[in-house]
């Protein structure tokens, strides 16, 4: 997982955070995606890694933001959500 705190979002820090992660030999790299900016930052790390021929898989740690969750499932592997983040399923307020 990688350490920044993503109020201070900058796609190619954590680009280079995943890349020294891969190295390392991880199977795959969580990332926190906290709001608009930072989901819009994703598509660049996807783009960058993939320029520069590192593929390894993108888990993206959402929280309290459906609209995030749907954005960057545009451009990483897998999208992990904590469900008490989300509503309920009684209101349906998901969206």
């Amino acid at each position: 997982m990688t350490v920044n705190d993503s109020s201070h979002f900058s796609s190619s820090l954590f680009g280079f955070q995943v890349m020294k992660i891969a190295d390392t030999g991880a199977d795959i790299v969580r990332i926190i995606v906290q709001g608009k900016k930072e989901a819009d930052a994703c598509f660049e790390i996807t783009n960058s890694l993939v320029q520069k021929n590192f593929n390894i898989p993108l888990v993206a740690d959402i929280h309290f933001a459906p609209f995030v969750a749907l954005r960057v499932a545009e451009c990483f592997d897998k999208i992990r959500i904590n469900p008490g983040n989300f509503g309920t399923f009684s209101t349906n307020n998901f969206f």
